[in-house]
């Protein structure tokens, strides 16, 4: 078992009238591991925090405050944060497309990084909380298609800059949950299916021929995750958040590597449709409650349609650091 200790204290001031200083919270950690020393089971446990809010433009208090909670512990496991886009009550359909939301996380994850290397070179950071929109999510957008651009590149960006822990708010309750009150699946929860399924460890780079693509055509690639007996491979992953259809010719890839593609678009071009299609098809469990996702043999360019996510596995592919596919 592994604890925190408390929820966005940078915010008791606001939210409870009361005052917990970085300091203090840093000190109370190590008071916290001092006391489950004493306790066999628990030795080992990590001590996660401070769980400070998402750094702002116009404000540094959780900057600040991080800063002040790791000058005063050293019994730390690993720092984290909790980040969304904007607040769900007033939340438009074009922020969940536009590429200055998305590259507001870089920003953000930037400040957190450089803080925590003043006093740590290899401490993990851990986003502990997270989804598009605070406040319960956006009505009529979290827990629609539109919601899994934000989402899908989140994942890949925050393993490209390095973060280790992901964890979704929420599974279940509110806008932003990946099932609905009747256990409905969101197009949120198929595309982390999805990526749970292929994505590695492994982050490989990419990068792109043509500048002016990679605001709205925004890519990742990643070693293979262990799939049956597969001996490796790589899996390239992500959207295109324009208009029209995009073709990509991945380098150093040939038509004798075996791959395949798994294209998810919004039911009949709607961006706000609660179902999600995979290479045409509606996604929805089976009766048991599992799910089968068939991809689809693809040839070269590679074809992403307008407003569309995709993952392209490449089996096979012999990357130095991907010969053998990851658990």
């Amino acid at each position: 078992m592994d604890f925190q200790l408390g929820n966005e204290p940078n915010s008791f001031k606001h939210v409870f009238n009361e005052t917990v200083s970085g300091e203090q919270l840093g000190h109370d950690f190590d008071s916290l591991r001092e006391l489950l020393t004493k306790f066999h089971k628990f030795k080992g446990s990590k001590l996660v925090g401070p769980d400070v809010t998402r750094p702002k433009r116009l404000s540094e208090s959780s900057i600040s405050y991080l800063r002040d909670f790791l000058g005063n512990t050293f019994n730390l496991s690993a720092v984290s944060w909790h980040q969304y886009y904007f607040n769900g009550r007033n939340a438009t359909i074009d922020e969940f497309l536009d590429p200055r939301v998305f590259d507001l996380l870089e920003k953000q994850i930037q400040a957190v990084s450089e803080v925590t290397r003043e006093f740590s070179s290899d401490l993990p950071i851990w986003l502990t909380e997270t989804s598009s929109a605070y406040g319960g999510g956006a009505p009529g957008l979290s827990n629609r298609f539109v919601a899994t651009f934000l989402w899908l590149d989140k994942l890949g960006l925050a393993a490209k800059m390095g973060l280790k822990v992901i964890v979704r708010q929420t599974f279940y309750r509110g806008y932003y949950s990946l099932i609905d009150d009747d256990l409905h699946p969101s197009p949120d929860y198929w595309i982390s299916l999805v990526h749970k399924r292929l994505v590695g460890r492994k982050v490989l780079r990419v990068k792109f021929s043509r500048k002016s693509k990679e605001k709205h055509l925004r890519l990742y690639c990643h070693c293979l995750k262990k799939i049956t007996n597969a001996t490796g491979g790589v899996v390239l992953f992500g959207m295109n958040l324009s208009n029209s259809s995009e073709y990509i010719i991945p380098g150093g890839i040939t038509s004798r590597f075996p791959f395949t593609s798994l294209i998810f678009t919004a039911e009949d071009g709607n961006l706000t449709s609660r179902y999600i299609l995979l290479n045409g098809r509606r996604l929805e469990p089976n009766d048991d409650g599992t799910s089968f996702i068939i991809p689809t043999k693809t040839m070269l360019p590679l074809l992403m349609p307008p407003y569309s996510l995709a993952f392209w596995v490449f089996h096979g592919k012999r990357e130095g650091t991907c010969r053998k596919s990851e658990m």
